[in-house]
C-alpha cells in the first residue's frame, strides 16, 4: 500500500514539475522501504533513469563531510571548538572553528570572490585549492563577530584541510574509507561514472530543455561535487535514521541535529545544527540538506521522532519544488509504513547494574514528578507529564552514587544519590535541586529525628 502511494506521489511530481528524470527513496528505521526512478537521462530520451543512475547531489556532499568531522571528534583527535588555525597552516581568526563552519556561523563569505575571469557562478570557472585557500585567508571573513548565521560554501574548503591535517588523507580518500566503503555506497563518486544523467534547465516560457554544462568545482569540490544514485542516497538515509555505531555513535548524530543557531528569528521554525539544516513543521522536527548545481537538484529530509527519511534527486536546475515533495512524503508516508516492532530491541537491552537500582522509579522535585528509567541509552529521566517529542535526559556514571548528564535537561550537571545512615537511598540531588520519593513543599529538609515545626 505504501509503495503504491509513494509511486503516485512521485508521478504527480513529474507531472507538476516536469523534470526529464527523477528518483526517490524512503527509509524507515534504517531499512529502505521504497526506491524508485522515473523518466529519462537525456533530452533525446534514449536512456531511462534507473535506481543506479547517477545524479549530482550538490551540497548534500556537506552532510558526509560533517559526519567525517564527527568521526574524528569521537576518536578523540579533533575538538570542534579548536580554532582551525591551530589545526592547519591557515591564517584565520580564532573564532573560525569546525563547529562554526558546520553551523554556518564562522563569518565566512558564501562563495569564492570574483577573479579576472569573472564571478565564479557566471564564468563557471572555479579556483584551485591553493588559490581558493589563499583568497579565503585574505578576504574570507565578512562578519567580524562570531554567531551571525551566513551560509558559506568556501568555509567547507577549510574543513577539507582539517580532515587532511588530522587524518593524513585527502577528504575524498578519507570519505571513501570511513563512510562510503563501510556503507556500500559504491555509486557515490567525485566525477560521473556511467550510467549517469545529463542535467537540464527548463525554460518556463518556451517549454524547452537546455542541457547545462558539466562543471568541476575544483577547489570547491568539498562543498558540493559528489555524484550519487538514489540507491546510494537511500543507504545514506538509512545511516542517518539508524547509524551504524561502529562508524558513529547515535549520540553524536543527536549532537549534530541539535540546534546550534536559529535561522528564522521571527517564528523559530528553522535553524542549523552541525552540517544539517533543521525545520519544525507543527509539532514535528526534521533535519536534512538540499543540493543544487547547474542541471541538478536533490534533497534529503529525516523526521527525527518517527525515524523516517526521504530523498529525491532530479536532472533539472533549481526551480522544482523538491522540499514540498519531501515534506509531503514524510508527513503522509508514516500512515502507510509498517510499524516497527521494538520487541527485539527491548529484549536486547542489558539489565540495569546494581548501582542504579536505588535510583530507578518515581521522584518529585518542585511539585513535578519525574521518572528515572533504564533503557538502551542507560539511565534516563523524563517528566511524568511531558511532550512525547521531548528527549529524556541521559546520564553516565562517573563514581559511586554519582552521574553526569550527557544530554537533555541540565546537560553537564551532576546527579548525586544521598543515602541515609543505614545505606538506603534517601534523596537525589540534580543540578542543585533536591528530589524526593514523595511530593512535598519547597522547604529545607531535616534529616535527623527532629520533626519539622511550622
Amino acid at each position: 500500500m505504501e509503495k503504491d502511494w509513494l509511486e503516485q506521489r512521485l508521478a504527480r511530481f513529474v507531472r507538476e514539475e516536469s523534470p526529464l528524470g527523477v528518483a526517490g527513496a524512503v527509509v524507515n528505521h534504517g531499512e529502505t522501504v521504497w526506491v524508485s526512478a522515473k523518466g529519462v537521462t537525456n533530452s533525446r530520451r534514449t536512456h531511462s533513469v534507473t535506481v543506479d543512475t547517477q545524479f549530482r547531489i550538490g551540497s548534500i556532499t556537506k552532510t558526509l563531510i560533517a559526519i567525517q568531522l564527527l568521526v574524528l571528534r569521537d576518536a578523540g583527535v579533533l575538538d570542534l571548538d579548536t580554532p582551525v588555525n591551530r589545526l592547519t597552516q591557515l591564517d584565520l581568526p580564532d573564532f573560525v572553528t569546525a563547529r562554526s563552519i558546520l553551523s554556518h556561523t564562522s563569518g565566512m563569505r558564501r562563495e569564492p570572490r570574483g577573479n579576472p575571469r569573472g564571478e565564479v557562478w557566471a564564468s563557471l570557472e572555479f579556483p584551485d585549492s591553493e588559490e581558493l585557500l589563499d583568497d579565503i585567508q585574505r578576504h574570507g571573513v565578512i562578519f567580524p563577530r562570531q554567531g551571525t548565521w551566513h551560509y558559506s560554501n568556501v568555509a567547507y574548503c577549510i574543513l577539507g584541510e582539517v580532515i587532511k591535517a588530522i587524518s593524513g588523507e585527502e577528504w575524498w580518500i578519507n570519505m571513501r574509507r570511513v563512510l562510503l566503503g563501510p556503507l556500500g555506497m559504491d555509486r557515490t563518486t567525485v566525477t560521473a561514472e556511467s550510467p549517469f544523467s545529463n542535467g537540464y534547465f527548463l525554460n518556463p516560457y518556451e517549454s524547452l530543455y537546455y542541457e547545462e554544462p558539466v562543471i568541476d568545482l575544483n577547489g570547491l569540490r568539498v562543498a558540493g561535487q559528489l555524484w550519487s544514485s538514489i540507491r546510494d542516497l537511500a543507504r545514506w538515509l538509512a545511516f542517518l535514521t539508524c547509524p551504524d555505531e561502529s562508524i558513529l555513535a547515535r549520540r553524536s548524530l543527536e549532537d549534530m541535529t541539535a540546534p546550534q543557531v536559529m535561522t528564522d528569528l521571527t517564528s523559530w521554525t528553522s535553524g542549523w545544527g552541525l552540517g544539517f539544516s533543521l525545520a519544525r513543521v507543527a509539532d514535528r522536527v526534521f533535519f536534512g540538506h538540499g543540493g543544487a548545481v547547474p542541471g541538478f537538484t536533490a534533497a534529503i529530509l529525516v523526521d527525527r521522532q518517527a525515524n523516517v527519511g526521504a530523498g529525491v534527486m532530479c536532472n533539472m536546475t533549481s526551480g522544482v519544488n523538491i522540499n514540498g515533495l519531501l515534506t509531503s512524503m514524510l508527513t503522509e508516508a508514516p500512515r502507510y509504513l509498517p510499524q516497527v516492532d521494538s520487541t527485539d530491541a527491548v529484549r536486547a537491552i542489558e539489565p540495569p547494574p546494581e548501582s542504579v537500582l536505588d535510583v530507578l522509579g518515581r521522584w518529585w522535585s518542585e511539585g513535578v514528578e519525574y521518572i528515572f528509567e533504564w533503557s538502551e541509552k542507560g539511565l534516563t529521566c523524563r517528566a511524568a507529564v511531558d511532550s512525547p517529542l521531548k528527549q529524556p535526559a541521559v546520564f553516565a556514571e562517573t563514581d559511586a552514587d554519582l552521574w553526569v548528564t550527557l544530554q537533555g535537561k541540565d546537560m553537564g550537571e551532576f546527579l548525586r544519590l544521598s543515602r541515609s545512615s543505614n545505606g538506603k537511598a534517601q534523596y537525589l540531588y540534580w543540578a542543585g535541586y533536591i528530589f524526593k520519593r514523595q511530593p512535598g513543599p519547597f522547604q529545607k529538609d531535616v534529616v535527623d529525628d527532629l520533626a519539622v515545626r511550622n
